[in-house]
């Protein structure tokens, strides 16, 4: 499945990104910022590499295992407009494929937006005197917030409606 490779590729190269920052800077870095951009914690570069590349593993191996776990549940247990239509016995198996499809697309974005943020907190740590563009984050956050928004609409579009394909005697 395409998207599945599309998140494990995106953890892998958030991954690799946090390895060459630690291979960049210093062996202290910052690692969260105040209102004005300033740093007000700090780590050693190792434990920014585990921190960064923990966010990867954990977001890979989550939106993995989500379908690995609704296969297992029982209908009545998947909140899923239509639930009954989409869940039936023989549209059960596409239609978790289909959420399996989008979930590892939502992953794969959060792969990617972690990979913003540690391009910023490299960079923040790489500027003298070290500080975070806040522009830069409430942008992030601004996609973030989009994304989720729209995702979340075109999820419940695509179930709120019964398969437009059938005839109607299919829609009885």
């Amino acid at each position: 499945m395409v998207t599945r490779k599309l998140l494990i590729a995106s953890g892998i190269v958030g991954i690799l990104l946090a390895y060459i920052s630690h291979m960049e800077l210093p062996d202290m870095v910052a690692i969260h910022f105040g209102e004005d951009g300033l740093p007000d914690s700090w780590v050693s570069s190792s434990n920014n590499f585990l921190i960064w590349s923990l966010f990867h593993v954990v977001f890979v191996t989550f939106f993995l295992a989500v379908p690995v776990f609704l296969n297992k549940l029982p209908a009545d247990l998947i909140n899923l407009p239509n639930r009954e239509y989409w869940l039936a016995p023989d549209k059960r198996e596409k239609t978790l494929l289909e959420m399996e499809t989008r979930f590892n697309v939502f992953g794969a974005f959060l792969n990617v937006t972690f990979m913003a943020l540690g391009i910023l907190n490299f960079n923040a740590n790489k500027s003298d005197p070290v500080q975070m563009n806040e522009n830069s984050i409430l942008t992030i956050g601004l996609f973030v917030l989009i994304f989720v928004i729209l995702w979340i609409r075109a999820f419940y579009a695509r179930f709120k409606a019964k398969d437009a394909g059938q005839g109607k005697e299919g829609a009885e």
